[in-house]
């Protein structure tokens, strides 16, 4: 795959999870909350007339997040873009959801959204100037070492992004458990809001798994590869020869 083409192809996978985002944190309020009768804050129930305008809303975000992700210089992205998603929401939560300002749900999916979608799009960037062009104009031992280095920091990042989600999926579901425990009295409420936190956390989940735990495994791959370049390692070995042969006249001498 070619660089604008890997470059497109990032642009339409963080605009579609974006909008994911913006849709788990906004439709699952809008058909919970009005079922919701034993509810400590709100025992009368909520309505919400304009949950239709859910709809260009999460049209917006996708398209606001593509162009943040194909036209945002490399230096700024990480920061921007999850911007659509953040603004977008905010709003939604003032004219969609007014009744409660802010949101408990909207504010704990967004915010856990943007984090992972701002360490997906910053590993996605750490390494996307890196090739062989670019380690050329170096040292070739001093290149090597720095594939060598930056090959085991992705490594590390994979697996530990895997451990640290396991370890959240199962103390985030207790979690969850209580607190959905203290928001409303009866038990089917409190399942209810159960099985829309449990999904929440899969997509949670989910993201980490196709967004910085697969980033790091390409990033992995691709320093491993130019580590094991046939370019770098001719060059080398051909360094290594220049330095053999200038040798040889000194032993002679000697």
């Amino acid at each position: 795959m070619t660089p604008l083409a890997r470059e497109k192809a990032f642009a339409v996978a963080v605009a579609v999870a974006n909008a994911l985002g913006f849709l788990c944190a906004t439709v699952p309020p809008a058909l919970i909350d009005p079922q919701l009768r034993t509810q400590y804050s709100y025992p009368a129930g909520r309505e919400y007339p304009l949950a239709w305008l859910i709809v260009p809303a999460v049209l917006a975000v996708l398209l606001l997040t593509f162009l943040v992700a194909r036209y945002v210089s490399r230096n700024f992205r990480p920061a921007l873009i999850e911007a659509p998603l953040l603004v977008i929401a905010g709003v939604s939560n003032l004219i969609i959801f007014p009744q409660e300002v802010p949101h408990g749900g909207i504010v704990q999916v967004t915010g856990i959204w943007i984090v992972i979608m701002a360490l997906w799009t910053w590993t996605h960037d750490s390494y996307a100037d890196i090739d062989e062009t670019s380690l050329a104009a170096v040292d070739q031992q001093a290149a090597l070492e720095f594939l060598k280095e930056k090959a085991n920091f992705y490594r590390t990042m994979a697996f530990g992004l895997v451990a640290a989600q396991v370890a959240l999926l199962v103390t985030g579901v207790l979690a969850l458990h209580s607190i959905n425990k203290a928001i409303v009295k009866s038990e089917a409420e409190v399942h209810l809001l159960d099985r829309f936190s449990f999904a929440g956390m899969a997509a949670f989940t989910l993201l980490v798994l196709f967004g910085p735990f697969l980033e790091a495994l390409q990033a992995w791959q691709s320093f491993t590869a130019l580590f094991l370049s046939p370019a770098l390692r001719a060059s080398e070995v051909s360094k290594n020869g220049i330095a053999s042969s200038s040798l040889e006249p000194a032993r002679h001498n000697s």
